[in-house]
């Protein structure tokens, strides 16, 4: 969320100092020709639009920034996209980030509410929905999960941005039961639907079953 931030004031200023821009020409050369109020309403239209730029950059929530910049429109995450580009260690360290950041989204939606149970260990749906939401964005860049080399490190590296201090017993927690657990598979099936539902272009809702299977629990 901070490259967006960052690229939304950047946009802002840009448009201000053209809204400036605006206004020297038209007090140096169009001065006798235009009325006074044309150049002025005109730099008042585009500085108001850099200014709403900055400030959303500024002072806009991750909703709302998630909102405007989808998974799917998400700069980093289309450069995945049939790049060609070999999927390395740094490749994967930078895709498990965009990730994170859309399932850290949905986490903070779900306030004080854990992922862990009254026994200390992960909801399963919740869990569950973790790994099926990571499942799904890697098939949409023609990776398999079911390869090792590619789906351990990134959900490794998921999980341990969402929840550094669990990651180990999370992720011990995942290979016992992704096989037999029916509440971490509905999770599984629920995770990836979301992300292929709200991947669609035209989508402007967020998902919110993870956060959802945080605040219910199993």
């Amino acid at each position: 969320m901070r490259k967006v931030r960052l690229v939304a004031i950047a946009s802002g200023l840009f448009w201000i100092a053209v809204a400036f821009g605006v206004l020297w020409v038209c007090a140096r050369i169009l001065s006798s020709v235009l009325p006074d109020w044309v150049p002025v309403m005109v730099a008042a239209a585009i500085g108001l639009f850099g200014v709403g730029s900055v400030l959303k950059g500024l002072f806009a929530s991750n909703e709302t920034l998630a909102r405007v910049m989808k998974a799917g429109d998400h700069p980093d995450f289309q450069g995945f996209q049939n790049s060609g580009k070999q999927f390395d260690d740094a490749a994967k360290i930078e895709f498990a980030r965009n990730i994170a950041e859309m399932l850290q989204m949905q986490k903070t939606m779900a306030g004080k509410s854990s992922i862990e149970d009254q026994t200390g260990c992960p909801k399963r749906k919740a869990i569950g929905y973790v790994y099926g939401y990571v499942d799904a964005a890697l098939h949409s860049i023609g990776q398999d999960m079911a390869d090792m080399s590619v789906g351990v490190p990134i959900t490794y590296q998921v999980i341990r941005r969402l929840w550094p201090d669990r990651v180990n017993e999370y992720m011990d927690f995942i290979a016992k039961n992704m096989h037999s657990d029916e509440l971490m598979n509905i999770g599984m099936m629920h995770g990836g639907q979301q992300f292929l539902d709200y991947h669609k272009p035209g989508v402007s809702d967020v998902p919110m079953g993870l956060a959802r299977f945080m605040i219910e629990g199993d």
